[in-house]
């Protein structure tokens, strides 16, 4: 069976064909957009102009140390020409890395994902979960808890040394697994009297249960949290409801920016946005992501965002790699 065949399995087995939302429903561009629900972020508005300059700095997050500190990592760093006193931050052992940099008066700090569907999908399936400290009845993933425990402590001495301590402005961001991290990051940061801003995130899988589900939208109800999917990509349908739940206000693209979005309805779990997906479907969109370039996980906010969201490191064309680790 060829990819291409794979792929139109996939796509009918997720429900991509399913009816489109309502114009009443649809964000475009940069207008404001009114909230549904009060429940996070009521007072800011998505910015789909703003979301671009976060994916770019989430893909910056993909680079090397050197191409980070001296802001040349191609197309991410040259859209985003603004950021100074970048610093890396990675544990090497569970291969888990971010950086900190300013953009504009602000502190940034962005989390970097897996590059391979593949391994998540062997490992959200049957991910486990722990307590999460100083939370009634929260658990979390257990290796998303790992590896964000590994990097707190030098994210927080990256981020003195460039003069962004807690009374700073910091926005957080990231892609897939650097999407949990970031959630992690404002729950602990936010909790530890660091003042965000604003928080996007594209492709993150749920982070923990209900209950921290709900002790995050509770705590941060003022914060703007975006967190950011598309129909295609597989990784926001993992690990699968039940011991997971979603946090933040999800903004639903059905594909490429050209065809809107949906603000969702902040519960975490909206049926009008990505929804549920069964084992079954989620395996399929698998398949359809054995090449990147048509797989909605590593397309987030084209065609406004140029290039992937990962392996674009160097001012090159593009080369394909093979997603299999």
């Amino acid at each position: 069976m060829s990819l291409r065949t794979v792929g139109l399995v996939a796509a009918l087995a997720a429900g991509r064909l399913a009816a489109e939302p309502s114009a009443a429903e649809i964000g475009h561009g940069d207008l404001p957009a009114t909230l549904a629900n009060a429940s996070m972020g009521a007072t800011s508005g998505y910015s789909e102009r703003e979301a671009v300059e976060f994916a770019y700095l989430s893909t910056a997050a993909y680079c090397s140390t050197g191409q980070l500190e001296s802001w040349a990592c191609g197309p991410a760093c040259s859209h985003v020409p603004d950021m100074q006193d970048i610093r890396r931050v990675g544990s090497r052992d569970i291969a888990a890395h971010a950086f900190v940099g300013r953009l504009r008066g602000r502190c940034v700090l962005s989390f970097r994902g897996t590059d391979s569907v593949m391994g998540w999908g062997r490992n959200l399936m049957s991910l486990a979960t722990v307590p999460y400290s100083g939370c009634g009845g929260c658990r979390v993933g257990a290796g998303f808890l790992d590896g964000y425990d590994a990097m707190a402590g030098k994210i927080r001495q990256r981020l003195s040394e460039i003069g962004c301590g807690k009374s700073a402005p910091l926005a957080v961001t990231g892609h897939s697994f650097g999407a949990v991290m970031a959630t992690l990051a404002i729950f602990d940061l936010g909790s530890s009297g660091y003042q965000l801003t604003t928080s996007y995130t594209f492709g993150s899988p749920r982070v923990g249960n209900a209950a921290f589900a709900s002790a995050f939208n509770s705590r941060f109800s003022r914060l703007p949290v975006f967190r950011v999917t598309r129909s295609d990509d597989p990784t926001v349908y993992v690990p699968f409801r039940g011991r997971f739940h979603h946090v933040g206000r999800e903004v639903y693209y059905r594909g490429g920016t050209e065809r809107g979005y949906r603000l969702c309805n902040g519960s975490g779990e909206d049926g009008a946005c990505a929804g549920t997906k069964n084992s079954f479907q989620v395996g399929l969109m698998l398949l359809w992501c054995v090449n990147p370039y048509v797989c909605g996980h590593y397309r987030y906010m084209q065609p406004k965002k140029d290039g992937l969201m990962i392996r674009v490191c160097r001012n090159r064309k593009e080369q394909q790699e093979p997603l299999f680790p």
